[in-house]
């Protein structure tokens, strides 16, 4: 038994003495109090190696989502050089609309921040309520590897894009030589 378990059942006991009636509701509002702090507050296993990989323990509900968003933000702002963000779903089974609004509020604010919001790991239920939402550029692979291939791909050809010598970034007129 774990000693946050023994919480309700001490609250349950003690208030028995009085009521019997007290103890069992005390008891239960205690449970459930401990039960949607866990919901709302998720783990989020946090890990940077070039880019920030979080990985949420759970669903992404409405109180969850709004403390995703506020552990992203502040990663942003703690690194100064970031330009992705991945975000593992392996352990997010369920979302609801405001998840959903509250991730397409993420995608918009790391665009404006240019930074790369990317999802991998989904389960077959998220995706399809997020494929249907269609947010605005949203991205997803099945695992990190496939993520990883496709941003190395992405900054080779926008490095090519740069240096090829068709748009240079100096006006050719007026070069002393």
């Amino acid at each position: 038994m774990a000693g946050l378990d023994l919480v309700p059942l001490c609250v349950t006991f003690l208030l028995c003495f009085w009521e019997i009636q007290y103890g069992i509701v005390a008891g239960v509002l205690v449970s459930a109090g401990l039960l949607l702090y866990s919901i709302s507050r998720p783990h989020i296993k946090v890990s940077e190696h070039g880019a920030i990989l979080l990985q949420p323990s759970s669903g992404l509900y409405f109180p969850a989502i709004e403390f995703l968003c506020d552990t992203v933000h502040k990663r942003i702002l703690s690194v100064s050089s970031l330009s992705t963000v991945i975000l593992d779903c392996t352990h997010v089974s369920n979302i609801d609309y405001t998840g959903v609004m509250g991730l397409s509020e993420l995608l918009r604010e790391c665009r404006h921040k240019r930074i790369s919001l990317i999802f991998i790991n989904m389960q077959a239920h998220v995706l399809q309520v997020l494929l249907a939402a269609d947010l605005e550029g949203f991205c997803h692979y099945s695992s990190l590897e496939d993520a990883e291939n496709s941003c190395e791909e992405l900054l080779c050809r926008a490095n090519e894009d740069l240096f090829d010598g068709r748009d240079g970034i100096l006006p050719t007129s007026g070069i002393i030589q």
